[in-house]
């Protein structure tokens, strides 16, 4: 999960003016809510129901994989922030795909190759021209 923090809330900037983005991970939650082992809408909510509404206001974007109860989640918890999916599984997804198109493109140029008719060959040695 990302929270995006204002310039005045961080205390930090990029050199540009731009808000940093802050990970909300181990390092930021020492002294606040804990960090849940898991992955369903279960521990999302744990997680949430350990920030006060003034804690979640800060959160901007959400980064998850694909699962449906995100957005269900995140309409509970932090309606007013974006979801938005990790490289990780974009980069996966991208692989599992490539790969079925190479599949059948393959089961399509063997189904090719076994409906071409058999037995009659190229001659041997040059082409002859008329």
């Amino acid at each position: 999960m990302l929270a995006r923090a204002d310039k005045a809330q961080s205390g930090a900037a990029a050199k540009d003016g731009r808000p940093q983005v802050d990970r909300c991970g181990r390092d930021k939650l020492q002294e606040g809510p804990q960090l849940h082992d898991g992955h369903s809408r279960k521990v999302f909510d744990a997680f949430f129901e350990q920030i006060a509404v003034k804690g979640r206001e800060p959160i901007d974007l959400v980064s998850a994989d694909g699962a449906r109860w995100v957005d269900d989640a995140m309409k509970e918890w932090v309606a007013h922030a974006l979801r938005c999916t990790d490289t990780f599984h974009i980069v996966q997804w991208t692989a599992e795909l490539l790969d079925e198109l190479c599949r059948q493109s393959w089961r399509a140029a063997v189904q090719k190759a076994k409906a071409a008719p058999k037995g009659r060959r190229a001659p041997k040695g040059r082409p002859q021209h008329p």
